[in-house]
């Protein structure tokens, strides 16, 4: 009966030995420079987080509610403000800061992170500079929102460059297995990208040197649909110069747009399964529209403009169709309706203020 009790007592022990090696977290914290400012809250178990900062007035606050994450900040920068918080399990983020001085002390180059769920990973490279981030309770004093990644589910990614003054990315995950890669450099690049679903892939690149705002929305809702959209517009002068907006709800389908122009316009509605749609807006066009709008099963879809102020709409609903339009030149405008299946039509423009209208297999309202 002694030997049992003995027993009993050790296994409580090592019980409440391993319940504390479970529990262990590590945190490490490397200041220099002056203003530093660093939290670290650690409530979960077998968490990591790692705070390296240099230069001046930074800020950086890690919340890890879950377990076996892993936070790595390196801030080098002025005024740089970076909040981690991750719940769940095995996530990852890596964040390098090296923003620049703004020369404003109500002015910070900010980074949100929200981690839910488990194995999501975050890796962010900012260097711009008067950007924010949105807290909870609204933004901070003269400051827009910089860069926000939010992920729920499982096996999500992203990947974030950010470089220039005044860039602003929004980057959503719901489900699994998403992932996203945005590459921004220059001066007032502007993106706001969702998934809900699975397996879903957004790839973008913004380069707007000497513009106003280069806009980009992708929003997708369904499963393994990808979209891929690039912006060079070195030279565009208006405000919210470029705007771009790729729209996929339903599966497996893609979405691909490339501007290259002055004041382009293009956007990508895609509602049904299969779908395939392709914008391209060359270099020396200014002011080019684009809209393709995709609701039925195994579309394909292609519009490629040069010039200036050309106009193409393409509406396809049905299966199985087809549909390319060409634009060189100026004010023309060229609009396609497909309804049935296995319709194909091919409109080219050239010239100044031409006008085609082809419609297949749409019954008259």
């Amino acid at each position: 009966m002694k030997f049992q009790i003995y027993l009993t007592a050790s296994v409580a022990a090592l019980a409440l030995s391993g319940t504390a090696m479970a529990q262990s977290n590590d945190s490490t914290v490397t200041q220099s420079g002056s203003g530093q400012d660093a939290t670290v809250t650690q409530p979960g178990s077998g968490n990591t987080s790692i705070i390296d900062q240099s230069a001046s007035d930074n800020t950086v606050n890690v919340n890890q509610i879950g377990t076996d994450s892993i936070s790595d900040v390196t801030q080098t920068g002025v005024q740089g403000l970076v909040l981690v918080t991750q719940s769940g399990s095995e996530h990852t983020a890596n964040i390098t800061q090296s923003s620049p001085d703004p020369g404003d002390p109500t002015v910070q180059a900010g980074i949100q992170v929200n981690q839910a769920g488990s194995l999501n990973t975050v890796n962010i490279d900012q260097s711009g500079s008067f950007s924010a981030v949105a807290l909870p309770g609204g933004l901070l004093p003269n400051v827009s929102p910089g860069l926000i990644a939010s992920q729920v589910g499982n096996g999500n990614t992203q990947n974030f460059i950010q470089g220039g003054v005044d860039n602003f990315t929004s980057n959503t995950q719901t489900g699994d297995d998403n992932m996203s890669t945005l590459t921004q450099s220059g001066i007032a690049a502007l993106a706001s990208m969702a998934q809900i679903g699975n397996t879903n892939t957004i790839v973008g690149s913004q380069s707007a040197a000497n513009a106003n705002i280069t806009n980009t929305i992708v929003t997708q809702n369904g499963a393994n649909n990808i979209a891929t959209f690039v912006q060079d517009g070195t030279t565009n002068t208006g405000f919210f110069a470029n705007p771009l907006t790729i729209n996929q709800i339903g599966d497996s389908n893609s979405a691909s747009a490339v501007q290259s122009g002055n004041n382009d316009s293009a956007l990508i509605q895609q509602n049904g399964n299969l779908n395939d749609s392709t914008i391209l807006q060359n270099a020396g066009g200014d002011g080019n529209s684009a809209t393709a709008t995709q609701d039925g099963l195994d579309g394909d879809s292609s519009i490629t403009q040069s010039g200036t102020t050309n106009i193409a709409t393409l509406l396809q609903d049905g299966s199985l169709n087809a549909s390319t339009i060409i634009q060189d030149g100026t004010s023309n405008m060229g609009t396609v309706t497909q309804g049935g299946m296995g319709d194909v039509s091919v409109l080219s423009q050239t010239g100044m203020g031409n006008v085609a209208t082809v419609t297949q297999n749409v019954t008259p309202p």
